[in-house]
């Protein structure tokens, strides 16, 4: 059965009415969020009786409604305008000026020969031809930007593990170039290296 009900707009009453069916389950009349009063005929409302006679309740909707922020949001007073924001001007950026190709021809060059150098001397330290001590203590300029835990990688006998361990006794980070290391830093990995 299909119903459809409404309150009297000025009688405040229950107005319903229902499909031809039967009207044998009487949920559908009374769902959960509404309330009888008291019982009272549709008939002296002025109603028509499309309504079945066994319903003639007069109904009030209990309202389950807990305020919540966003709600008092809706509710709340409308507050002027708020101005719209600025826009700051953006600090200018400089950017590095154009390099010509003489320029970008000339710092390719001297990448690579840093690249050849590095490479000759992690071979020497393979080989043993260079001490790591004195190449620690004294560095060539080539060195500056290299990596101490590459280097300490070509070393023999240091592998990842063992150059983590002597990285970390040191308090060195893995990442800090030859160029970075403090005094300190530096006399402390030489003295752990000769041990």
């Amino acid at each position: 059965m299909m119903v459809v009900a409404g309150m009297h707009p000025i009688e405040g009453s229950l107005v319903c009415r229902a499909s031809e069916k039967s009207a044998k389950n009487p949920s559908l009349w009374t769902p959960n969020s509404v309330r009888i009063l008291r019982p009272k005929s549709l008939q002296s409302v002025g109603l028509s009786s499309t309504c079945p006679s066994s319903i003639e309740p007069q109904l009030q909707v209990k309202v389950n409604y807990l305020p919540s922020p966003l709600s008092e949001a809706l509710f709340a007073v409308d507050s002027p305008p708020m101005p719209p924001a600025t826009k700051t001007p953006a600090k200018p950026t400089t950017a590095a000026p154009e390099r010509s190709l003489v320029q970008r021809m000339e710092a390719l060059q001297r990448a690579n020969e840093i690249r050849t150098k590095r490479a000759t001397l992690k071979r020497d330290l393979k080989a043993g031809k260079v001490s790591i001590h004195d190449l620690l203590l004294e560095p060539p300029e080539y060195v500056h930007s290299a990596k101490v835990f590459d280097l300490l990688l070509a070393v023999p006998k240091y592998g990842r593990v063992k150059v983590n361990k002597v990285l970390q006794l040191c308090r060195i980070s893995p990442s800090k170039t030859i160029g970075g290391l403090s005094p300190r830093q530096r006399t402390e990995l030489v003295s752990m290296l000769r041990r």
